[in-house]
């Protein structure tokens, strides 16, 4: 039963998400004096905050910008489209001449809310790329990703292509696949494990856990070491949404534990989302990866256990049960996020995240030990990465097998995108309801 202080928590954080479901629908549009529009070949400058590489461009977010040598709003970001070479660094401050342009819609995607949710409010293309005129000054942050860009670089030499970036996706989340494979990923509903999420951090704590466990450490030290794992681990791979979140959730359950607090995940879950709802309310309606990390782990909270139930059939070894449930719950409940924000949805999704997901504890612990020895001698890391290899060949060749499958994908028209969202939700009440009774009279 739960405790007074229990429900008076879980009464406020409810209260509070209403709040800015409801400021976030009614309020939060931005207005037009946010953006640094309408300045053609305007002379532009500003310190690299995040770079994400892709085959023919980068990806680049800049901060405290500068138009023509007079600084914009000191919260508001750029994001520029420049050529893949030569490659920049989160740090370096550049110059440049583009055409600002504000973020437009498009295909019903409200793109200008996607990035004014991460605080841009301008977008420029680059035809040549700019030039560095200077390094901020370091900080932990900065550190951080050098660190992260120097084991990026000792995982290149240590495993080849394309088993380097799906390793370099698993730890870090580097996103770095050409378009082809990308669409292979997108095929078979398995994006997400390129893109470190609350799975990725549950491997690392468990990780951390054993390690820690073996080594013989106490108690007091253990935690703190997990904690910081975490805490670093959340930033190393970007602190996008997903990440943020499941870092956020496990301090707050790690902490529970070491003082001795009852909790449950419900309490945490709340707590989570309202403060990265405090920090920042328009993830609620603009960060797709936010919602889908929700959804599935309100999934996993109350209908994954009420799924088990029904699928006792299935074998307990080696998770099986547990893998098979968590899959299916988290993807039914993304159904009508998928249905809304998507143009496709893959059919294969469970069977191919059945698959991969079981292999990638595993995947990450051989690649992190090979990657760590590569510091100390590159031949016998080389030797030691033979079993992740092996685990990375074998996910890839079954993402691209499965991605080859006529049907694997169906595109869902524009004009019933709302007619399934709808169904989707009635059909996850009905389940849910259905399961719930069936269980209780049991």
């Amino acid at each position: 039963m739960a405790t007074t202080g229990s429900v008076i928590l879980r009464w406020t954080c409810s209260i509070f998400l209403v709040s800015v479901a409801i400021w976030s629908v009614a309020f939060s549009e931005p207005g037009d004096g946010a953006y640094i529009f309408d300045k053609a070949s305007e002379r532009v400058s500003g310190e690299i905050w995040q770079v994400e590489n892709t085959e023919r461009y980068q990806k680049i977010t800049l901060r405290d910008v500068h138009v023509n040598d007079e600084r914009i709003n000191s919260e508001a970001r750029t994001l520029i489209l420049s050529p893949a070479f030569p490659p920049l660094s989160i740090g370096e401050k550049i110059v440049f001449r583009c055409n600002l342009e504000k973020p437009e819609p498009f295909n019903g995607f409200r793109y200008d809310r996607f990035l004014a949710s991460k605080n841009v409010y301008a977008t420029c293309f680059l035809k040549e790329a700019p030039l560095v005129i200077g390094y901020a000054k370091p900080t932990f942050r900065t550190k951080l990703l050098s660190v992260r860009k120097n084991f990026i670089k000792h995982l290149d030499s240590t495993f080849g292509e394309p088993q380097a970036s799906l390793l370099a996706g698993l730890l870090v989340g580097e996103k770095r696949f050409t378009s082809a494979w990308d669409e292979k990923f997108q095929r078979t509903g398995t994006s997400h494990i390129v893109a470190a999420s609350g799975y990725n951090v549950a491997v690392v704590s468990a990780i951390m856990f054993g390690l820690l466990t073996y080594l013989g450490l106490r108690r007091p030290r253990a935690f703190s070491l997990i904690l910081a794992s975490i805490i670093v681990y959340v930033i190393l791979a970007g602190a996008d949404a997903p990440v943020v979140r499941a870092g956020v959730m496990g301090v707050l359950v790690l902490l529970s534990q070491q003082f001795g607090r009852k909790t449950t995940m419900v309490n945490v879950l709340l707590v989570t989302a309202s403060t990265m709802l405090f920090i920042n309310p328009r993830l609620m309606r603009d960060d797709i990866g936010f919602e889908l990390s929700m959804f599935s782990t309100i999934a996993l909270i109350y209908f994954a256990p009420l799924l088990e139930q029904k699928l006792k059939f299935i074998p307990e070894d080696f998770s099986i049960r547990e893998s098979i449930t968590s899959t299916l719950s988290a993807t039914f409940f993304a159904l009508p996020i998928i249905f809304l924000s998507f143009g496709q949805l893959s059919i294969l999704g469970p069977i191919a995240n059945l698959f991969v997901l079981s292999f990638l504890p595993a995947t990450m612990f051989f690649g992190s030990i090979a990657v760590v020895l590569s510091y100390v001698n590159p031949v016998l890391a080389y030797i030691a990465s033979a079993p992740a290899w092996a685990l990375l060949n074998l996910e890839l060749i079954m993402i691209d097998a499965l991605a080859q499958l006529p049907y694997a994908t169906i595109l869902i028209p524009s004009s019933t995108k709302l007619l399934l969202t709808i169904f989707s939700i009635l059909l996850i009440a009905y389940t849910w309801r259905k399961l719930s009774r069936k269980t209780s009279k049991q």
